[in-house]
């Protein structure tokens, strides 16, 4: 395997010793096995086995066509892609036992070439270079390495896919690379992101495989378990639900977990520092990280800004000039899989098996510069530091992680790798793709052009934040399908939207909201083009008493109104104290039972919604709450508005 030409050097050097290649492989091949010990007995003793478990049953479920992601209020048990479902299905035929040991293998030779590729990539070869190539990267990230064996986790593939495309890239095998991202983004999304980086290097054959390898695995890989339309219908789930789930609760489907310490994305390290969300909601033990208290918006614009930057980071270290492998592709490279780490909504700790490139790099650069020289030592502490940063987490891990220990090393990593990209480019006599337009301008004005695009990039995600629900749903899910839609005060667009897909007949308001607010006449006028009824059940603030809430169960389960869609305006507090009302006085259960539904949505916090719990204990005790089909209430506490004509007062 030979990417670039290079001249023997410390990390290049003309040859090592048969000895240390065996010393490496017995080493690796011995922690293999350590790692495989765990996984291997639980599936031969039939115990739940972390992840493995949930792969095997989903590929079981996709075999007998059972139901791949929850349309109700159930959070997905299975939050990748319906391809990945589809490849687990063809494992899953062999049994749990050979299903595991098959998923560890591919997992041993995914490290395996993840290391080779690091080395080709940072050196020009993979093989006879110094032993500290193989060994110091793979133990910086050791401990998320175990973690993929441990719980199943694909990281290590995912890797060694992007860096195998990075190798055909070089190569100018376009459509061999687009293929390989389209095939890692197929397992679970996030290399897509890959995609912005191949437009800018104007790869159109890459971006063009990619584009189609992936839509045929999203969509033609499904079809033979799932048929045509089913194959559709759970990407169009999928998407709604992991892609385009983000408000102030939930990222994607683990509410629990996609804000805690857990998750080192920048959006998520952005929301747990500068908002009041637990660190660990897991734990639900109330500790939180945060430095300051912005709401949401802000804190949206707060991470475009900081993306914004590091992309124009980037190009400051990009050569302007597309062409073959040059000395600074493996910076390139290397910042580029840094990028799509932080930038992934969902990075969890063994995301960061990804820093072995980065950190291959980083080594080569060390051991490149003469032994004893400034530049030596000068790499060698920035090499070092970004180890230690990496160390820190050992002991003190969910402190660490809460702060963004992870993120920081990365960072770290990735301005080391920068300025070297940028400095070998300028003696080369080279421009990068920040600095050919920095040309254009006097020095003395970058500072005003640099601050205008923070604020730009500060203004376009604020407008961006509150943009949203124009175009999106807010916090919908579905109690009963259907029958019963929950949700919060939805714009014209989605309401018309969801209104079509449910088949509504009835929406049910639980807002005091006068008659002349822009919410109540945008609305009115979705119920007038659409013909739906609307009531309108008063409940001031987020509260209720136990007569509305009665009645809002009563709306709620009429068969003559449904399919229904209640709502208040976040779609919180009080519609979940309609929701578990209804369970309560139409289905008969208890408010625990009722509680513990409400837990699935993830919005819903266990401490943090106590009033609502206790008021759905209240409602539970009260004999009222239990006379089904007997009004809590006079009829006309619900209003019923007539949006054929202004409002007037008789209508209250």
């Amino acid at each position: 395997m030979d990417l670039a030409d290079g001249s023997p050097t410390a990390a290049n050097p003309p040859g090592r010793r048969l000895g240390d290649r065996r010393l490496i492989v017995g080493l690796a091949a011995a922690t293999m096995l350590a790692f495989a010990v765990a996984p291997t007995v639980n599936a031969a003793l039939g115990k739940k086995n972390k992840d493995y478990t949930l792969w095997y049953r989903t590929g079981r479920l996709v075999l007998d066509g059972g139901e791949l992601y929850p349309k109700d209020t159930r959070l997905f048990p299975f939050m990748y892609p319906p391809s990945c479902a589809a490849l687990l299905a063809v494992g899953s035929l062999a049994g749990e036992p050979a299903m595991v040991l098959g998923l560890i293998a591919i997992n041993s030779a995914a490290w395996v070439a993840a290391a080779l590729l690091s080395v080709a990539l940072a050196t020009g070869g993979a093989w006879r270079r110094h032993p500290l190539l193989y060994v110091v990267p793979t133990l910086g990230v050791i401990a998320y390495i175990h973690d993929t064996y441990l719980l199943g986790q694909p990281n290590l593939l995912l890797l060694a896919l992007m860096l195998g495309s990075f190798a055909c890239l070089r190569g100018r095998r376009q459509v061999a690379a687009g293929a390989l991202i389209a095939l890692a983004a197929a397992i679970k999304a996030f290399p897509v992101l890959a995609i912005g980086y191949l437009v800018y290097r104007r790869a159109w054959k890459a971006t063009a495989a990619l584009v189609v390898t992936l839509a045929l695995l999203l969509i033609a890989l499904p079809m033979p378990f799932r048929g045509p339309s089913r194959a559709w219908d759970d990407l169009a789930t999928w998407t709604m639900g992991m892609v385009l789930k983000y408000d102030e609760g939930s990222i994607a489907q683990r509410p629990e977990r996609c804000f805690s310490y857990k998750n080192q994305s920048l959006v998520a390290l952005s929301n747990r520092l500068l908002r009041a969300v637990p660190a660990d909601g897991e734990a639900k033990d109330g500790w939180y990280v945060n430095v300051v208290d912005l709401d949401f918006h802000a804190v949206n614009a707060v991470v475009a800004a900081c993306a914004l930057g590091l992309g124009l980071a980037f190009l400051a270290a990009m050569p302007l000039r597309e062409g073959r492998a040059r000395p600074t592709s493996r910076y390139e490279e290397a910042m580029l899989l840094i990028l799509i780490i932080i930038f992934s909504p969902l990075s969890f700790n063994y995301s960061y098996v990804w820093l072995m490139y980065p950190l291959t790099v980083g080594l080569g650069l060390v051991l490149e510069e003469p032994a004893g020289s400034r530049g030596r030592r000068r790499w060698a502490a920035w090499f070092a530091t970004a180890l230690a940063i990496l160390a820190v987490t050992i002991p003190f891990l969910r402190e660490a992680h809460a702060y963004g220990s992870l993120i920081a090393a990365a960072l770290w990593l990735f301005a080391g790798l920068g300025l070297r990209s940028a400095r070998e480019l300028a003696e080369a006599g080279e421009s990068t793709s920040i600095g050919a337009v920095a040309g254009l301008l006097p020095a003395r004005r970058w500072a005003m052009v640099l601050g205008a695009a923070g604020a730009v990039a500060v203004v376009a995600g604020s407008v961006l934040s509150m943009k949203w629900y124009d175009w999106f749903e807010k916090r919908t899910a579905v109690v009963e399908p259907g029958r019963i839609v929950r949700g919060g005060w939805q714009r014209p667009g989605p309401l018309r939207k969801l209104i079509e897909r449910e088949k509504i007949k009835t929406i049910v308001t639980l807002v005091d909201i006068r008659e002349d607010s822009p919410r109540y006449l945008d609305q009115a006028k979705v119920v007038r083009e659409t013909g739906v009824r609307w009531f309108i059940l008063p409940m001031p603030g987020s509260t209720a008493t136990t007569e509305q809430m009665a009645l809002a169960a009563d709306l709620i389960g009429n068969p003559a109104l449904q399919p229904v869609y209640f709502h208040c305006v976040a779609g919180h507090h009080r519609s979940n104290l309609a929701q578990a009302a209804y369970r309560i006085r139409h289905d008969g259960w208890s408010a625990e039972r009722a509680w513990w539904e409400l837990m699935h949505h993830p919005w819903t916090q266990a401490e943090g919604d106590w009033d609502d719990r206790r008021l759905i204990e209240r409602f539970d005790a009260d004999p009222v709450a239990h006379r089904a089909g007997s009004p809590a209430a006079p009829f006309w506490a619900a209003r019923l508005p007539d949006p054929s004509h202004p409002p007037a007062a008789e209508t209250r």
